[in-house]
């Protein structure tokens, strides 16, 4: 006689749980997470590489602009320069030249009487206790035809520089190169004038220079515009000093530097 199967007590005990992996659904949504996390750190990195770029390329731009202008301005003060007396005392111009492109203009330099290779030796030659009336730096010789006593400024539109000629020894040096169109069309140099005699008797320089590289952002050139007043020699009343214009920002800030 055979068995029968015995029936078997179903066991309390829960079924192990089926593995399972992610759907497609759930791998997509993730990428696109990802990704968009990804392309957001790499914007953000771009913009730093983007401004970190455009402070370099103002910072040269400034250094080119007052570089020049320093240059420029400390020569101009002195034209009409002329402790003698006797340098301008027979109708020689001071500025035979002065247009918005080009200034031309005379100085009767300091000497190095003692040739010891300084003009600005402070002593007290005559012992009178005070060094103002004979130092070196307040002595010429009464004429105009040594070096650097007779130089031209010029504005090569077409070629972007400001070259400095000095008419004595015919030398040309170029003092800003990138030079281009001020905003506004103001020329390089402009004027306050005698009324009288028409001479300059202030001059306003302003340079606008271009960066080297363009801006990543916009596609240009970076410009920075400087511009300074300046009082020759002739005349008594001091500069105004220099005044900014960053021309990057769309409203045009001036601030005036001490």
């Amino acid at each position: 006689m055979s068995e029968q199967p015995r029936h078997q007590r179903p066991s309390c005990e829960p079924d192990p749980p089926e593995e399972q992996g992610f759907s497609l659904v759930e791998l997509m949504v993730s990428s696109a997470i990802m990704l968009f996390f990804l392309a957001a750190a790499y914007t953000v990195s771009q913009s730093m590489q983007d401004i970190g770029i455009r402070s370099q390329l103002r910072a040269g731009n400034q250094q080119a602009s007052r570089m020049a202008l320093e240059r420029m301005e400390s020569l101009i003060r002195m034209a009409g320069n002329d402790p003698s007396g006797r340098a301008f005392s027979a109708g020689a111009a001071v500025f035979p030249v002065s247009t918005g492109t080009q200034l031309h203009f005379r100085m009767d330099m300091p000497r190095d009487d003692n040739d010891n290779g300084s003009v600005w030796d402070v002593t007290d030659g005559n012992g009178d206790n005070d060094t103002e009336d004979d130092n070196e730096n307040e002595n010429g010789d009464g004429f105009l035809n040594d070096e650097g006593e007779d130089l031209t400024f010029t504005h090569n539109v077409g070629a972007g520089t400001i070259t400095m000629t000095d008419n004595i020894t015919g030398e040309s040096f170029i003092l800003a190169e990138r030079v281009v169109p001020n905003p506004g069309g103001q020329p390089l140099f402009t004027y306050v004038r005698d009324p009288v005699s028409n001479d300059p008797i202030r001059v306003i320089l302003t340079v606008t220079i271009a960066s080297a590289s363009i801006d990543l952002i916009t596609g240009a050139p970076i410009l920075y515009t400087l511009t300074t007043t300046i009082a020759p020699r002739l005349e008594s009343v001091p500069d105004v000093g220099f005044v900014e214009v960053n021309t990057e920002s769309k409203k045009t800030k001036v601030k005036k530097v001490k």
